[in-house]
């Protein structure tokens, strides 16, 4: 039987603080078991930092200042929503809206 190439990513946006430990020990299974894994982590790369600094720059322009709180938290709970939103839409106008819908 024919093993497969599979591909763990610890997608971003993560603090440096929290290490991938799940891909990781996915891939010390897998591996075990004769699968080709490969682990990527984005989160070190620099296009992807800089797209973070600049996705929470212009977030922060949408936000009155008032109502920024804990910024950061909320901030990535907006990203997540909005990548999510990104990675399943179908429909450019509904796609807008949904993003406005998070942002508001």
């Amino acid at each position: 039987m024919k093993k497969h190439k599979i591909l763990l990513s610890f997608l971003p946006f993560w603090t440096p603080y929290i290490a991938p430990q799940g891909i990781t020990l996915l891939k010390s299974y897998l591996g075990k078991h004769g699968y080709n894994i490969v682990t990527e982590d984005p989160n070190m790369d620099q296009t992807f930092r800089y797209i973070y600094k600049e996705y929470f720059r212009n977030l922060k322009c949408f936000i009155p200042y008032e109502k920024q709180g804990n910024f950061y938290n909320v901030g990535h709970d907006v990203l997540q929503n909005h990548m999510m939103v990104h990675i399943n839409h179908d429909n450019k106008d509904k796609y807008l809206e949904l993003v406005k819908e998070i942002i508001y």
